[in-house]
């Protein structure tokens, strides 16, 4: 494939390290938690356990690719070295159709927090919408240095909220261990019916963690940082949800938690509230949060996915125009302008729901490719093999796990996936007769 040229400056590996803790901690951690006690109650907590496994086995492919193959384009790099051409142009466009769907979700769900401390109006819902996106397309316009800068600020400052919820329910937990047993026993009053449709909103959460392999061509020394970055920022991720999670469901009955539009506020306001503080500064604090948060991982997408967007051009499957760069700043200053204009409209007219739902889908091919592609490369090279126990049938696990996440997703959006897909190849054949 054709390599990304040089640019001036270099992502290092806190940024690295960022921009996976960025893309994965976002909308998911403060609205997951309230759907899925509607499903499965405290059980929930088993979900964020078994994903964070499954999302760790596939971390574990995309490390082990990027130690072989640290290209710019990622998955879609590792699929078309070891799989050939027409598998790589459809794991790079259903990964950047997963992007895309995600980089539209971000305003809408934004926009939700805000609406439950400031009445917008159908006016400043929409105009908040075009300021969220207009920020995002304006830093990584400034270039990759200023991005991995604004990432690195939102992805610390997104984190703080979160800690400070650990840290308050831990210590309404000591005070009264009792609310332990009471608020997550029984674990499963709903039984476990809606175990797997909960599993698919919490792996969703999960995912994200693939933009920080798209612009390796920015990142210095990426044989070596990739790998360990993406499996460093997994670990701080897994250990924020599953805590997180814990905390919430220990603050709070589960039954408060499914009606609530706003779990995690309810439960820092509710542990301030037991330690004598202003609910309301628990309210605001985690309001913040989700705003930060969302930002943050809205900033990782914007990077990696305008870069996969480039190298999907430089290699004729996206128009030719999308991979042209700034002169001053070395970004792909029109994919990213593109991307701005199209996942806004996108934004205001789907729903919140149909946009996670055919990210998930594309996700999961991409990760199933992936892993198949890890497979491959570690049979070609095998004394790139990372030392991690029962590397070997990873990749195999990985796929097969990848798949049956996938049985979840709702039948109408897969057809509207697959619909995509086969629009994007009609349209790069089109593109590429012309």
């Amino acid at each position: 494939m054709t390599n990304l040229r040089q640019v001036d400056v270099r992502l290092s590996f806190l940024d690295v390290v960022s921009l996976v803790v960025g893309a994965i901690i976002g909308a998911d951690i403060y609205v997951v938690a309230g759907i899925g006690a509607l499903l499965v109650g405290p059980a929930l907590l088993v979900d964020w356990v078994l994903a964070g496994v499954v999302a760790s086995l596939i971390v574990l492919c995309f490390a082990q690719c990027a130690a072989i193959e640290p290209a710019a384009g990622g998955p879609y790099a590792y699929v078309e070295t070891t799989l050939g051409a027409i598998p790589a142009l459809i794991v790079g466009v259903a990964l950047y159709l997963a992007e895309w769907s995600a980089l539209a979700v971000f305003p809408v769900a934004v926009v939700g927090y805000l609406a439950g401390a400031l009445d917008l109006g159908a006016a400043g819902t929409a105009a908040f919408k075009v300021a969220f996106v207009a920020f995002l397309t304006a830093t990584n316009l400034l270039g990759v240095r200023a991005a991995g800068t604004v990432d690195d600020l939102l992805t610390a400052a997104k984190l703080i909220p979160l800690a400070v919820l650990i840290g308050a329910v831990a210590v309404v937990a000591a005070q009264h261990p009792a609310v332990i047993v009471a608020h997550l026993l029984p674990l499963a009053p709903l039984g476990w019916g809606g175990f797997a449709a909960a599993f698919v909103l919490v792996f969703w959460a999960y995912a994200g963690f693939e933009v920080a392999s798209l612009p390796a061509a920015a990142i210095s020394h990426p044989r070596t940082t990739l790998p360990r970055a993406i499996i460093l920022g997994m670990g701080i991720a897994i250990v924020f949800y599953l805590f997180t999670n814990l905390a919430v469901f220990v603050a709070v009955p589960w039954t408060q938690i499914g009606r609530s539009t706003a779990p995690l506020a309810l439960a820092m306001a509710t542990a301030l509230s037991v330690l004598g503080m202003p609910a309301e500064l628990g309210f605001g604090l985690m309001t913040a949060g989700a705003v930060i948060s969302i930002s943050g991982v809205g900033e990782a997408t914007t990077l990696g996915s305008a870069e996969l967007a480039a190298t999907l051009a430089e290699d004729g499957i996206l128009p030719g125009i999308l991979a042209h760069r700034s002169r001053r700043f070395g970004t792909p200053d029109i994919a990213l302008l593109v991307q701005g204009g199209t996942t806004l409209v996108a934004s205001l007219l789907f729903s919140l729901g149909g946009l996670i739902n055919v990210a998930v889908f594309f996700l999961v091919l991409v990760y199933a490719a992936t892993a198949v592609a890890t497979w491959v490369l570690t049979r070609r090279h095998p004394e790139c093999r990372l030392h991690v126990p029962a590397m070997g049938v990873v990749p195999i696990v990985a796929a097969l796990a990848s798949l049956i996440v996938g049985t979840g997703i709702p039948l109408a959006d897969v057809g509207l996936g697959v619909a995509l897909l086969v629009a994007a190849a009609l349209f790069t054949l089109l593109d590429q007769q012309w």
